[in-house]
This record gives structure tokens, C-alpha cells and sequence, in this order.
């Protein structure tokens, strides 16, 4: 069953041209997402900084204009490795 579900995932996300990465979780991780990152509806939208580190959890989706928020993170970075 999970096979088919990967299927289905990759096939919507191809159809729909998905510019971010999209991650399919297994059965064995729905209980470390929904504790860990509080997952629990899908589409679920994380701001992820270069350490992986959570900058936003529930963050807006990539068509709601999310890039002044990767641009801010970005710039943050710069700042920080120029000092």
C-alpha cells in the first residue's frame, strides 16, 4: 500500500510541477512527525534553514509569496557569517 501512495504523491506532485521538495513519510514516521513537528494534515509547509534548523513550522505555501521570508533567512546568514 505504501508503494501506491508514493505512486499517487510523486505522480500529483509531477502534474502539478511542485517546485519544492516534497517528502513523502512512511506509516513509521507519522508518529515522529506528529510529535516532533506537530504534522498533522497535509500539505504541511516548513521554513528550513541551512543547518536544518526550524526557521517557521506552517510556514505560507511556495504560491502565497513565501520568498520575502526565504530572502529575509537568506540575508540573516549573510549577516552572520560577515561578523
Amino acid at each position: 500500500m505504501e508503494d501506491q501512495q508514493a505512486t499517487k504523491w510523486n505522480a500529483a506532485s509531477k502534474k502539478y510541477n511542485h517546485k519544492t521538495i516534497n517528502l513523502y513519510s512512511n506509516p513509521s514516521w507519522t508518529k515522529t512527525l506528529r510529535q516532533n513537528y506537530i504534522v498533522s494534515a497535509y500539505p504541511h509547509y516548513v521554513l528550513i534553514d541551512l543547518d536544518g534548523n526550524i526557521i517557521e513550522n506552517f510556514t505560507e505555501r511556495p504560491s502565497q509569496n513565501i520568498a520575502a521570508k526565504i530572502e529575509k533567512a537568506l540575508a540573516e546568514v549573510r549577516t552572520e557569517k560577515s561578523q
